[in-house]
């Protein structure tokens, strides 16, 4: 084991440096999710910000229906364009974005009087606010009440649907608040931050395993392993043991920075689902690890490591839905995103923040997004093995 020691010696020799890395990315995650309201010491009905763009403009249908959604939420003007919706959904400007399309009232009668599917309206729901998801059901609800008021020939006209599914969504129930075991939910903030932790995770193991791979990169280091009476694959068993612990080590900062920073916003929080959330970070963990042992393969300096990871983690970023909502993006990226590990890690994170308790239905898609972690992992480990292994024999020839 005397390669694991040196290697663990070789990390450790750098703390500062690594802990700056690693605070500094949290602190950003921190930011992004400061402000965020995890009062749950009464109800009120949640009332997320929503931006409305309505092309179907005259229709008295689609006019109503965008009244009753502005009724249900807070408002926020949005110009018409892809770059507009693209910096709300980023800056969190607008957590629901609904585009009621042209001709969709005279459509939407047109199918409910012939039996036939209604027509659809885009949505864009951000994942870092989770009460965006909240208008989907709501609209939904509403769709269908004035769909059932024009069948049954309650209503006569589509507009008179409308203020009839309007009046009959108004009916409320006196709610009270009451906390039980595993039933109190998720704190937002604290999923902001978990969100954001993929990023920091990617960037701060490939920090760590590039101090150790450099430093066994080196022509004179290589030159003596090679000479050494240690197999190639015992060689690098030990190289991604040193590095399984350098990832540990960044895993242990970020998880344990958002348990003490979030710890108020945690109270009544499931623990089980807190363990979870920190389980899928570890599963992210070992792609990261894994993808930085590839790039060790590939790239031999420090300095050359760190610019693929801003870069891979920034890709990964973006096209898995991290910074922007996957449901944002044309089909065609949509479908090019789950080939990206952040993908599962934010849908198993949105599982989990939806899931005020675990069982069997919560935790089977928990467990397939976890699956595809590992998936990925042991891709990127396996390629990098095969290509130590044409190393080896480039440097025996």
């Amino acid at each position: 084991m005397h390669i694991f020691r040196t290697a663990l010696r070789i990390f450790f020799s750098r703390p500062v440096y690594l802990l700056t890395y690693l605070t500094a990315l949290s602190a950003i995650g921190i930011f992004m999710s400061m402000g965020i309201d995890d009062s749950q010491n009464e109800f009120e009905e949640a009332r997320p910000t929503v931006a409305i763009i309505n092309r179907d403009q005259g229709n008295d249908f689609s006019e109503a229906f965008a009244d009753f959604v502005a009724s249900r939420a807070e408002i926020v003007e949005l110009a018409d364009d892809r770059q507009s919706m693209q910096d709300a959904v980023a800056q969190n400007y607008a957590s629901y974005i609904m585009i009621i399309p042209a001709g969709y009232g005279d459509e939407f009668a047109s199918a409910a009087a012939h039996g036939m599917a209604s027509p659809v309206i885009d949505t864009v729901i951000s994942q870092t606010v989770i009460f965006g998801a909240l208008m989907d059901p709501l609209v939904n609800d509403y769709l269908s009440a004035a769909r059932l008021y024009l069948q049954s020939g309650t209503a006569a006209t589509p507009h008179e649907a409308a203020q009839l599914a309007k009046e009959s969504m108004e009916d409320s129930a006196v709610a009270t608040v009451m906390q039980y075991e595993d039933s109190t939910a998720m704190s937002v903030s604290y999923l902001g931050y978990m969100t954001f932790a993929s990023y920091t995770i990617l960037l701060s193991v490939i920090i760590s395993v590039s101090v150790l791979l450099a430093a066994f990169n080196r022509t004179d280091v290589r030159k003596r392993d090679l000479a050494a009476p240690v197999s190639r694959l015992k060689f690098n068993m030990q190289l991604a043991a040193a590095c399984f612990v350098a990832m540990l080590f960044s895993w242990a900062v970020v998880g344990g920075l958002g348990l003490v920073v979030y710890r108020d916003a945690l109270v009544g929080v499931s623990a089980t689902v807190i363990i979870l959330l920190l389980v899928s970070l570890l599963a992210f963990s070992l792609v990261a690890l894994s993808l930085a042992f590839l790039l060790g393969q590939i790239l031999a300096s420090e300095t050359t490591m760190n610019v693929a990871g801003n870069i891979i983690g920034l890709v990964f970023a973006f096209m898995g839905g991290i910074f922007i909502p996957t449901d944002f993006m044309p089909d065609i990226m949509q479908s090019i995103a789950q080939f990206v590990p952040t993908y599962y890690y934010g849908n198993a994170i949105t599982e989990l923040a939806q899931a005020q308790a675990v069982s069997a239905q919560t935790i089977t898609p928990l467990l397939g997004n976890l699956g595809m972690l590992v998936l990925f992992a042991m891709t990127f480990f396996a390629v990098a093995l095969a290509l130590s292994r044409l190393r080896l024999q480039s440097s025996a020839s």
